[in-house]
């Protein structure tokens, strides 16, 4: 199974890009429509997406 990140909205997108650059595959907050979610929220969308949280 390929690692996962799920970039928090602080997260700087260009960190998107180098992550998915050395072939791990990555997401933000805004790829979803879900800026200014609670911290609970975000866990949970790991959670679903079996990913790793980058704050």
């Amino acid at each position: 199974m390929r690692l996962k990140f799920l970039l928090d909205e602080n997260v700087p997108i260009s960190i998107k890009k180098v992550i998915q650059d050395n072939g791990f595959k990555a997401f933000t907050l805004h790829d979803f429509n879900m800026l200014g979610i609670k911290n609970g929220k975000v866990a949970e969308l790991a959670l679903n997406n079996n990913a790793i949280i980058l704050a």
